[in-house]
């Protein structure tokens, strides 16, 4: 859990930095920047975003995992979801 945790720090250290510089370089004039290119830098910076909120996510996950409680109670939830997809599919003959 610890070494999860500091990946993901890591990559949002990295991250940070990335997102930062495209949107200033978004809205600068440069010559390497045309406006047929926008929409693509625009889909970069979304994709961006979306990558740093779901980092955000995950570190919130792991941080609720923490606690002996939460984590019995996700090992509970994953086996009786396995258990239901093989009761589900036994009874289906698949």
């Amino acid at each position: 859990m610890y070494l999860l945790r500091k990946e993901l720090l890591y990559f949002s250290n990295a991250l940070t930095p990335l997102t930062d510089s495209l949107g200033r370089f978004m809205e600068k004039e440069s010559p390497f920047y045309r406006q047929t290119l926008a929409p693509y830098y625009a889909d970069l910076y979304e994709h961006l975003h979306q990558i740093a909120d779901s980092i955000r996510a995950y570190r919130e996950m792991s941080n609720g995992l923490h606690e002996p409680s939460a984590f019995w109670i996700f090992v509970a939830a994953c086996l009786a979801v396995a258990g239901g997809m093989l009761g589900y599919f036994k009874l289906k003959r698949w």
